[in-house]
């Protein structure tokens, strides 16, 4: 019989039973280790680096939307750096104070400096931003870049638990692994041995935890500051959250190819929407997510249908033209807004003005006696847009545009309300009134009056008639205030800016050159290949900045060139491409003539120009062999901002466009000479041309020269001709 075994006297250690793994004492175990423990330390190491400059007056920011692509996209996290904020200067990427929305920062390039001012610009955009930004309002200068790590906060701001269940299961596969390998001395003695004697003292009451449990509250701490970290930078959500972009939605410029888009689009998320092109009545479809609940109805009378309407893409170029006496369009019941944006397009040239749009408890058409949220037209064509205290029906706070509107063009009119930024007026996409000081509007039940409702005395300049006579199309409400450069850019979608027609949204130029920099040597490609195609400016006999074509806001000058020593050229050698358009906008009284745009070799020897003959006849023309050509009919050096549209191909032939017109064209051309050069603006040799000019160099204004890897059709050059009228 087999004696028990003994007990542990006192001063011993108990006797270890167990036996060790053998496996993970070898070296794959510790490999797998080494490397899970690795890859939690470089994660602490990047989320403390992260944290951590905040002591040093440092921010932390997360990217949440993708306008700075590719140089940030969403999920990075930038450490923003305080500076002087005189030190700024273009190309910096800034922090700053959302000019558009209160409470809110926004992370762009610095564009251009206008005094005290700065223009921002997104690198995803081919248009600045719309606002300027005070200098005072620059937190910092963002300095380091690290990729995807605030990925876990976006995921958290939509709710979506996958992913962050996928990051908590890898986080826990990973601390798994590195306490994997155990090391023989952490196992304990074999079975039946004894551990030392020890002296039980003060020293030995504080005896080290054994390695192997040392490391699991390491990566027990790594785990908790990857869980901690995050939180810290976006719990702050004002402070450190950063919308690169537009805060009202995530997506980058040139958002939009056609009205309906603008409203419809998952961005934009227009909670009703009437693009108004319905060819009969009596419903006025809502296309929102509200769907046939909220259909509107137009009136019986006054409403002529398919009237010609703002240029809004295919299938949307119709409006609705009601008669100011009996047409007009109201929806189904629903309860008002607390906060919202509402926004038509309207077309008049009435002088007894009338509401545009409303909302008010008049039912199926009929006069409201309690309205506001409501943008009228007064009888000198000035907008103004009310409401009403909800509390107080007999305060009033309204805003009003300086200039008329009533001048036959298509304008598009936004209202938006909410308690912080307050009421906001924009027409054309820019800013004409703000009233941050009213508050607590009120609910009821009622509806949205498009064409007519009341419009009390009590009102500043209440027009003659509650009747509006004119044109309307493309009517949405949204359920939250919208960003000034998000209405800018709704507005984009119908007469195009210069920006827009020429952009991956319609025209998709490979080199566009916008000419809109206040000063310096290089002309920025805004076109699908880059800066490699960036333009360099003659150091002489250039001005920056002159009076150009309505191209739209941030797009409206030229550059203007002295016909002896401007022009712009590329420096970056490229092959002449078989199929192609050229456009430029100019404008001359010059009899000398002068290059516009066109190619050149290098070696004196002009191809694929577009030039001003001596009379001020516009010509285009390729060279095979010899210098064919086509020339307009009319002569257009009359200090007007014409477009200059030339295309060819072999199955085409030559086509030259003017003011959006085709004016002059041969199909007898088969090609044009293949060759490897640059291009140019303003000035070549045209020597040996068909009315070669004077003057190889342009005396006059140019904008927006584009150059397009295909041939454009006729309704995009005319799109592009629209855009800056």
């Amino acid at each position: 019989m087999n004696p028990a075994p003994a007990m542990p006297s006192a001063g011993t250690s108990e006797v270890v039973v167990g036996t060790p793994a053998a496996w993970r004492e070898g070296w794959a175990a510790l490999v797998v280790s080494a490397v899970a423990r690795c890859l939690l330390g470089t994660l602490a190491l990047l989320l403390a680096l992260s944290v951590l400059p905040a002591l040093a007056g440092w921010q932390t920011s997360v990217v949440m939307s993708g306008s700075m692509e590719p140089t940030l996209v969403p999920g990075d996290v930038t450490l923003v750096r305080p500076v002087d904020p005189a030190a700024i200067g273009v190309g910096d990427i800034v922090l700053v104070d959302d000019p558009d929305q209160l409470g809110t920062l926004r992370m762009h390039r610095v564009d251009e400096l206008a005094g005290g001012q700065l223009r921002l610009r997104g690198d995803a955009s081919p248009d600045a931003d719309v606002s300027l930004v005070d200098r005072s309002a620059v937190h910092g200068v963002g300095t380091v870049r690290l990729p995807g790590l605030g990925l876990p906060v976006i995921w958290a701001g939509e709710g979506r638990t996958g992913p962050l269940l996928a990051v908590g299961g890898v986080l826990a596969a990973l601390l798994a692994l590195s306490v994997l390998h155990r090391a023989p001395e952490d196992q304990g003695p074999p079975a039946g041995r004894r551990r030392p004697r020890t002296r039980l003292s003060v020293r030995t009451s504080a005896t080290r935890l054994p390695r192997g449990r040392g490391r699991r509250v390491t990566g027990l701490s790594v785990v908790a500051l990857v869980l901690v970290a995050p939180a810290a930078v976006a719990g702050t959500d004002a402070r450190f959250s950063v919308v690169s972009g537009n805060p009202s939605s995530n997506f980058a410029a040139a958002r939009y190819w056609t009205c309906a888009d603008a409203s419809q689009s998952r961005q934009a998320e227009a909670l009703n929407y009437y693009a108004l092109q319905e060819s009969s009545g009596p419903t006025a479809v809502d296309t929102g997510p509200a769907g046939p609940v909220l259909d509107a109805t137009y009136s019986t009378t006054g409403v002529t249908f398919r009237a010609p309407g703002p240029d809004c893409g295919a299938r949307a170029r119709s409006a609705v033209a009601l008669d100011g006496v009996s047409g007009s369009m109201w929806t189904a019941s629903t309860t008002s807004l607390d906060k919202f944006t509402v926004q038509i397009w309207f077309s008049t040239t009435s002088t007894t003005g009338g509401k545009l749009i409303g909302f008010g408890d008049g039912m199926s058409g009929a006069a409201s006696t309690r309205y506001d949220r409501h943008v009228y037209m007064t009888d000198a064509g000035r907008l103004v847009f009310g409401m009403q205290n909800g509390k107080d029906p007999s305060k009033r706070h309204s805003l009003s545009s300086s200039a008329a509107y009533n001048d036959g063009r298509w304008h598009l009119v936004t209202a938006s309300y909410w308690s912080g930024p307050g009421m906001r007026l924009l027409v054309d996409g820019v800013e004409v009134g703000r009233d941050q000081s009213f508050d607590n509007p009120g609910s009821y039940t009622g509806s949205w009056h498009v064409g007519h409702d009341t419009v009390g005395a009590e009102w500043p300049s209440a027009p003659s008639s509650g009747w509006f006579a004119g044109s309307l199309a493309h009517f949405a409400v949204f359920a939250f205030p919208m960003a000034v450069d998000d209405a800018a850019h709704q507005y984009n979608a119908g007469p195009w800016t210069c920006p827009a027609a020429a952009g991956p949204s319609s025209a998709n130029a490979a080199r566009y050159w916008p000419m809109q920099e206040s000063g310096g040597g290089t002309a920025v490609n805004r076109g699908s290949v880059g800066t490699v195609a960036n333009g360099t400016y003659s150091a002489t006999g250039l001005t920056h900045g002159v009076p150009g074509p309505a191209c739209g806001p941030g797009a409206n000058s030229g550059v203007r060139l002295d016909g002896s020593a401007a022009a712009m050229w590329t420096t970056q050698s490229t092959s002449a491409p078989a199929s192609f358009s050229e456009q430029v906008w100019f404008s001359t009284s010059t009899t000398s003539g002068g290059a516009l745009i066109g190619f050149d070799t290098g070696a004196t020897r002009a191809d694929r120009h577009v030039y001003l003959t001596d009379a001020g006849q516009v010509a285009f023309g390729v060279r095979n062999g010899v210098p064919v050509t086509v020339v307009s009919p009319a002569a257009y050096n009359d200090g007007q901002w014409h477009l200059a549209s030339a295309t060819f191909s072999a199955a085409t032939g030559l086509r030259l466009y003017v003011d959006g017109t085709l004016v002059a064209q041969r199909s007898d051309v088969a090609a044009a000479e293949a060759a490897t050069g640059y291009w140019r603006v303003g000035g070549a040799d045209l020597s040996g041309w068909p009315g070669a000019p004077t003057s190889p160099a342009f005396a006059g204004s140019v904008a927006h020269a584009s150059v397009h890897g295909t041939v454009l059709s006729a309704a995009e050059v005319a799109s592009a001709y629209h855009a800056g009228t």
